[in-house]
């Protein structure tokens, strides 16, 4: 019986591997972490998607991912960066999440096009997948740029934002962009010795949203520089995101 059992799951993971390998751009990887990874690629841009193997507390929630200038979604799982995105994936699939991220056109400065690629990411997603409507966002250095963008976009798709050391341009913030995601709860993480993003670029972001009632939670981190805060503080985002 027990062999039985142990050539039914072998055949399982066959037919699955198998059904990977005949759709194009997409691939299949089921970990010891008991998480899936997949690679397609969606609108002419590579994605990297870590789903639960199983869920048994309702919905996942979707987790999208902007990079930094210097980063990008690749097929390559060896790569620096996406032993990162593998790494989010086991965290935050641990926890019922869908974690996901895009090449975004690489460094974007938050263009039109990355914006779209996140949306491509969830639409496919959610057409494959039963999730809850609204998501959740992770943006660290240029990728907070897209991240907001997407929000003044898409503002009733999004639950909340973790900034982690984000570009933004404060001179394109006005009294219409802050209230337009005034229902989005907002926190961000900054060290204060970030050498590429100054860490007073958040601060004035977050006094002035003041200004127009919106409170945005900003972080400091002590003595951390740039990339002290792009792999660091899973843990950390999850109490975010989880926090009624």
């Amino acid at each position: 019986m027990q062999n039985r059992r142990i050539n039914l799951y072998k055949w399982v993971f066959r037919i699955a591997l198998w059904a990977s390998l005949l759709l194009p751009g997409l691939s299949y990887a089921k970990s010891s972490t008991r998480l899936i990874e997949k690679n397609p690629v969606i609108a002419g841009q590579k994605a990297y998607i870590a789903l639960p193997y199983r869920s048994k507390r309702g919905l996942p929630q979707i987790i999208i991912y902007s990079h930094g200038s210097n980063t990008t979604v690749t097929r390559n799982l060896n790569d620096p960066f996406m032993k990162k995105m593998r790494s989010y994936g086991r965290y935050f699939t641990r926890h019922n999440y869908i974690f996901a991220a895009s090449a975004q056109h690489g460094a974007n400065r938050g263009s039109l096009k990355s914006v779209q690629d996140m949306y491509n990411l969830i639409h496919w997603v959610q057409k494959r997948y039963r999730t809850k409507r609204k998501v959740h966002l992770i943006g660290f250095s240029m990728g907070g740029l897209p991240t907001f963008h997407f929000a003044l976009r898409y503002p009733g798709l999004v639950d909340r934002i973790a900034g982690l050391a984000p570009t933004i341009h404060l001179r394109d913030w006005n009294k219409r962009r802050y209230r337009a995601i005034r229902r989005i709860r907002i926190g961000i993480w900054h060290g204060d010795r970030d050498q590429h993003v100054s860490f007073r670029q958040s601060q004035l972001f977050v006094r002035r949203a003041r200004r127009y009632r919106l409170h945005i939670r900003l972080v400091r981190i002590r003595g951390a520089r740039h990339y002290d805060v792009d792999n660091e503080l899973k843990g950390r985002i999850l109490r975010f995101f989880i926090r009624r």
